[in-house]
C-alpha cells in the first residue's frame, strides 16, 4: 500500500505508529517579524493546505481518517473533485435503479457487491461533510465519534 503513494508524499514510524506526510514544506515566520511577513506567510499556508486538500480526502466516520488520490494519466477521474465523483456515482446508481433494475441486481449479486453497499451507506454522510466543508472552510465530522 505505502509503495503507492505519490511521490510528493514520505511514509515515516514513530513510536512504532507509520505516519504519511507531504514533502513539500511551507516558510513560516521567526520571531518578532513585521505584521507583512506574517501574513505573506499566511497566504502560504492557506495555499498549501488548498494544494494538500485537493490531494487528502477526508473520510466520514468514526476517526480521523482519509485517503490519498493517486494521480494517473490512465485514470482521468482521479483529477475531479470528490464531490462531483460521489455525485456522479450516486446519478449512475439511480439511473440503473430506474432503467436498467436487473442490471442492478446483477451489480449487487456480483463480486463488488460490499464496495456498492459500503458506497450506498456512506456516500450521503460524506457529501454532505464534504459540502459544508467546501462551503465553509472548515472540516465536519459526526459529533462525539472521535477517537484518540
Amino acid at each position: 500500500m505505502l509503495r503507492n503513494i505519490p511521490h510528493s508524499f514520505e511514509w515515516f514510524t514513530e513510536d512504532g505508529r507509520t505516519y504519511i506526510r507531504r514533502k513539500k514544506r511551507f516558510n513560516w515566520w521567526r520571531g518578532k517579524a513585521p505584521q507583512a511577513e506574517k501574513l505573506l506567510a499566511q497566504k502560504r499556508l492557506g495555499t498549501y493546505h488548498s494544494k494538500t486538500r485537493r490531494i487528502i480526502v477526508p473520510i466520514s466516520g468514526n476517526r480521523d481518517l482519509g485517503y490519498i488520490k493517486r494521480n494517473l494519466s490512465s485514470n482521468p477521474p482521479s483529477e475531479r473533485h470528490g464531490l462531483t465523483i460521489i455525485f456522479a456515482a450516486m446519478h449512475r446508481l439511480s439511473e440503473l435503479a430506474r432503467y436498467d433494475p436487473n442490471g442492478l441486481e446483477r451489480h449487487l449479486y456480483g463480486t463488488s457487491n460490499w464496495l456498492i453497499t459500503e458506497f450506498m451507506t456512506n456516500s450521503a454522510d460524506q457529501f454532505i461533510d464534504q459540502m459544508a466543508s467546501v462551503i465553509t472552510g472548515f472540516q465536519f465530522w459526526r459529533p462525539a465519534i472521535r477517537t484518540p
